[in-house]
């Protein structure tokens, strides 16, 4: 018995390169958001609902500006890195030029004409002009990630990671503390002194990988990889953000920020999906290069059985963490983070799937699935919301990425012609992941027992997920 724990553990936790890599990439985001999630209860009792609304709000006008300004080059660092037929050097100095210098001239156009576009925004001039600062730093920062990630360098990333997210958050709580109102803004001020610092240590840490040459093949390569990005990127952040935007035209600001708050729960989950995607973004690739599939199928099962653990973790447990951690004012969300949770599981098989598109360069196809599922996302919160409030966002949002995984998938085989491997075990398991689980607690509601027999209950229902997760290497485990 004690022997066949051991495997398993041993299973569980890994000690191979990929696994180290993952768990530096979720050390570093765990740290980079996660401090955020340790902090709630100062920061739900610091900032009244509105002002949560208003943060998440600047929040995501960063997100989709790190879109627009840097026209995508970044997305393509880790791709080309792996394509034998470039220079290294030459082709990461083209893109670092020409995302700066996209980013300089549209910067200053933007910031010109802040008046035609703040309101579209939800933001004053000024929270407009900081946002656009945000956005440049937070952009070389992403080109930095993309480099480190690249270059396997996962330690480096986790300790930069660290020291962003620790001082970011602390003293943007300290600063918040000293503010009678507004208090959002010592988040602002704080973000942006890290991010500054940061991203100076990313340029400085890459120059020396950097050659600047007038090179126009390399240039159009990367306008052929990067810019069907934008229309893909704009199309994600408006699945993951439209949502808070709606609800706050739809219902107001203090719902938006108990929506908020919500998915800022279900981050532990997103965290994971991160990390999985930053480690096995570069190894797919490598793989696909050496046309080992086998290897392929068998590292998607893995990373997928250790996201479900994880995710079953928060789900099961996640309204008593709440109950404990956060303002009371804040409770409201509880119900909607499994849902938040399974949407960041259905997102992961998307992600999956979608790399075989971004190795074979058809960028174009994965920006029209992502135009379909985010206006398909946009007609239903429009519909849902305004009859059963903000909580259908989370079930519209989850759905919606179903739907996008399906669209990929069919259009991957039937379309695009490419060699996808087996990933219906992955859906299969993700489905009854989600069906058991949301059955489970469906049914622990309904016997409205006390607090103490509910947790034991639910460690019950844990205990026979993690079993049904695991289930093909438990019966190998046992079988010895």
């Amino acid at each position: 018995m004690v022997r066949n724990m051991k495997k398993i553990l041993d299973m569980l936790l890994g000690k191979n390169e990929s696994l180290r890599h993952t768990r530096n990439y979720m050390m570093g985001q765990i740290v980079n958001k996660g401090l955020g999630f340790l902090l709630i209860p100062i920061t739900t009792a610091l900032m009244s609902t509105v002002d949560y609304g208003t943060n998440s709000i600047f929040t995501s006008t960063v997100n989709i500006f790190v879109i627009i300004l840097p026209l995508c080059i970044y997305k393509g660092v880790t791709r080309f890195h792996y394509d034998p037929q470039y220079d290294r050097k030459e082709i990461l100095g083209s893109e670092f030029l020409m995302m700066v210098i996209y980013m300089l001239g549209l910067g200053v156009t933007f910031a010109l004409t802040v008046n035609l576009w703040k309101d579209l925004a939800g933001l004053t001039v000024y929270l407009s002009m900081l946002m656009l600062v945000h956005s440049f730093m937070q952009s070389i920062i992403n080109f930095y990630l993309a480099y480190l990630q690249a270059h396997k360098r996962s330690s480096r990333y986790a300790v930069l990671s660290v020291a962003y997210g620790a001082g970011s958050t602390l003293l943007g709580v300290f600063w918040m503390s000293q503010m009678a109102t507004e208090r959002y803004f010592g988040l602002i001020y704080s973000m942006l002194i890290c991010r500054t610092i940061f991203a100076l240590i990313g340029t400085i840490d890459m120059w020396k990988d950097m050659r600047f040459t007038n090179n126009k093949k390399i240039r159009q390569e990367i306008y052929r990889f990067c810019l069907p990005l934008i229309p893909h990127m704009i199309s994600s952040f408006l699945l993951n953000y439209v949502d808070r935007y709606m609800i706050d035209e739809l219902v107001g600001t203090g719902e938006s920020g108990l929506y908020s708050f919500a998915y800022n729960f279900g981050l532990i989950v997103n965290i994971v999906v991160q990390a999985i995607n930053q480690t096995y973004n570069p190894e797919f690739y490598e793989m696909m290069n050496a046309k080992d599939y086998k290897r392929i199928t068998n590292r998607i099962n893995m990373y997928q059985k250790g996201l479900l653990s994880i995710s079953a973790c928060v789900v099961i447990f996640a309204a008593e963490a709440i109950m404990i951690w956060a303002n009371p004012r804040y409770h409201a969300g509880i119900s909607l983070v499994p849902m938040i949770c399974y949407g960041y599981i259905l997102f992961h098989l998307y992600a999956t799937i979608s790399a075989y598109s971004t190795y074979y360069k058809r960028n174009g196809y994965i920006a029209i699935v992502s135009i379909i599922t985010s206006i398909i996302n946009i007609i239903l919160n429009y519909i849902f919301i305004k009859q059963y409030g903000y909580g259908a966002a989370a079930y519209t949002t989850a759905f919606s990425y179903l739907i996008q995984y399906i669209i990929c998938r069919l259009g991957n085989k039937y379309i695009l012609k490419c060699q996808v491997h087996e990933m219906n075990s992955s859906l299969i398991r993700c489905l009854g992941f989600i069906l058991l689980t949301y059955v489970g607690l469906g049914v622990i509601s309904l016997l409205n027992i006390n607090i103490l027999l509910t947790i034991v209950v639910k460690f019950i229902l844990l205990v026979v997920t993690f079993g049904f997760i695991w289930q093909g290497e438990l019966k190998h485990v046992y079988s010895k």
